[in-house]
């Protein structure tokens, strides 16, 4: 399986937090990215933009999201959008992952509350329900 990391890039324009963070699917296996690059030149077959706003389905929330609300993993929400996308990716090819699956997976996000712990158990809960949630 291919590691899901994204990318970062710095810049000096504040991020706009929902926007900042998508995931390419299509025939082209790219990892999860930030906006800020030109990704025309990386994936011209890309079939499907997912971002953050898109993870709900109208007023229902993903169970990422619902996760990340009932355990504390958004705290100041800063990195919020890129954890859900990043854990999103590892969740759609891995059910049911390990905490050091679950790590290395986020290890391209950076937490500026340095509260893992809450993120971590947000994943493991929000695989929990997506297994149970399954016939």
């Amino acid at each position: 399986m291919m590691r899901q990391t994204t990318d970062l890039f710095v810049a000096d324009a504040p991020p706009i937090a929902g926007l900042s963070f998508r995931r390419y699917a299509g025939p082209v296996d790219l990892p999860a990215v930030v906006e800020v690059i030109n990704l025309e030149n990386r994936a011209d077959d890309v079939d499907e933009v997912e971002t953050v706003e898109g993870l709900a389905e109208g007023t229902k929330l993903h169970p990422l999201q619902a996760a990340f609300a009932d355990h504390g993993g958004s705290q100041c929400g800063y990195c919020t959008p890129g954890m859900l996308m990043t854990a999103k990716a590892l969740l759609d090819g891995n059910a049911n992952p390990t905490r050091d699956q679950i790590k290395e997976a986020i290890s391209g996000n950076l937490c500026r509350c340095t509260g893992y712990q809450q993120i971590w158990e947000s994943v493991e809960a929000a695989a929990r329900a997506l297994r149970e949630a399954k016939p």
